[in-house]
């Protein structure tokens, strides 16, 4: 046989004794495979695509880190009291930064980073009789909420409680002291007798 009959014959062999082994080991092959997989997932967070939250909320406060990221406070509809870093925000040219004011009340898009909730996107929205002006007459609330609240907990009633207070048009001096004590007696601070 010529050398090249040979090396094709050669081949063939080796081709053929993979095939075998592959079949006989097909089973092993794909268990390691979906160990590996199994890795990945578990030790790479960024494996699958990132989970995309959306919900209503107003920022309770806000704490400025670095040179353009601030930490919101942000009291939410479907996630109770939580803390989002809002990245570049304070840099002249990012789009959030009309948006994210103390008392702001948003339709926000977050996702979960590594260590922290991070802001993608926010809309404002309107609330009736609630004013840009009459935000700084109720900052003493969101600073009782802020302290009072401790956890991330969804609570409808609390929230509803809040946004009834926000749309409230009338004397916020009195309106702020019933909703203290409303929000006292929803948390279970003080009970139906005092």
């Amino acid at each position: 046989m010529t050398e090249r009959k040979l090396k094709l014959t050669e081949w063939n062999l080796k081709l053929k004794l993979k095939n075998k082994l592959c079949q006989k080991f097909c089973l092993t092959k794909l268990y390691k495979k979906a160990r590996v997989l199994a890795k990945l997932e578990e030790h790479c967070y960024n494996y699958k695509m990132a989970i995309v939250y959306k919900t209503e909320g107003i920022i309770l406060g806000q704490i400025e880190i670095g040179e353009a990221d601030k930490l919101l406070t942000v009291y939410s509809r479907d996630f109770g009291k939580i803390k989002i870093l809002a990245k570049s925000v304070r840099l002249l040219r990012s789009k959030l930064k009309g948006h994210l004011n103390t008392g702001a009340y948003l339709r926000l898009m977050f996702v979960q980073g590594a260590d922290k909730l991070r802001l993608i996107d926010a809309q404002e929205l309107e609330l009736k009789n609630y004013s840009v002006f009459g935000r700084s007459l109720i900052f003493p609330v969101f600073a009782f909420l802020d302290r009072i609240i401790q956890g991330s907990e969804k609570d409808e009633a609390v929230w509803f409680l809040l946004l009834r207070f926000l749309e409230n048009g009338r004397d916020i001096g009195a309106a702020r002291k019933i909703f203290a004590a409303r929000l006292l007696h929803r948390l279970g601070y003080v009970d139906e007798s005092h």
